[in-house]
């Protein structure tokens, strides 16, 4: 696998985190409209989530990326679990 590809991907993922944190807000601080979760809980559904989604549709459905979702996932919630110590 060449690097190139590899920093390709982690450049992709980066615009795709910043650009979400920007639209959505900050995950560290959910609005709790309707559920209750902490944040790093709520990270952990949508986590099963996207693991459901991949089990039941593989990893691209038509409109979405899910296996990128859940990499950035996985990195959000690792960030979190870093700073919550």
């Amino acid at each position: 696998m060449k690097s190139a590809l590899i920093t390709k991907e982690l450049k992709d993922l980066e615009r795709l985190l910043i650009s979400k944190h920007e639209a959505y807000g900050n995950i560290d601080n959910p609005s709790n409209i309707f559920s209750e979760l902490d944040s790093v809980e709520a990270v952990k559904v949508r986590v099963d989530d996207k693991l459901r989604r991949i089990k039941n549709k593989g990893f691209v459905t038509a409109n979405e990326d899910t296996l990128t979702d859940l990499i950035g996932y996985l990195v959000l919630l690792k960030v979190m679990l870093k700073n919550s110590k």
